[in-house]
């Protein structure tokens, strides 16, 4: 499914995640939010850059985030597994992934809101935005079901029979 959001849009990197998770706090509520994986370039609360970060950086901080945040979608770049699947299934949450490389379409769909643990430096603090049709995001994990690995396993066997 492709979706597009508007309202808060929040980005948490992994330091900024590694942090909650181990300091159990929240800068601020994001509950029910959108949480992008993205490390923004911002310059005088003008959003230059926000292209998606690898989430693969933050899955082993992934299931206790969405834990303690108990945000409803997470967005990032590439796939997810394990961890994502689980707080997906325990917790509801749905994984998306945004275009890599389209940074500059994110940048024109947000606008900054307010800005939290800047001492992580620029792309590692936490950042709320509001969104306007945010996206295109496509919802590849959802009720822990990875869409994606399942696309994954069929293209191997597909390969492998190719190959034989």
């Amino acid at each position: 499914m492709i979706t597009y959001r508007t309202g808060e849009v929040i980005t948490v990197r992994d330091r900024a995640m590694k942090r909650i998770v181990e300091q159990k706090e929240l800068p601020v509520e994001m509950r029910d939010k959108l949480v992008y994986i993205a490390g923004p370039i911002v310059k005088d609360n003008e959003v230059i850059s926000c292209g998606p970060t690898t989430a693969t950086r933050v899955e082993p901080y992934i299931y206790d985030f969405v834990a303690i945040a108990r945000p409803k979608l997470i967005v990032g770049k590439g796939p997810m597994y394990e961890n994502m699947e689980k707080a997906s299934r325990d917790f509801g949450v749905a994984y998306g992934i945004f275009p890599g490389g389209c940074g500059a379409l994110a940048a024109k769909k947000l606008r900054v809101k307010a800005h939290y643990r800047p001492e992580l430096g620029m792309p590692e603090s936490v950042r709320v935005f509001d969104a306007k049709e945010f996206g295109p995001i496509a919802i590849v994990i959802e009720n822990g079901r990875n869409y994606l690995r399942e696309i994954e396993e069929e293209a191997r066997r597909r390969f492998s029979r190719l190959f034989r």
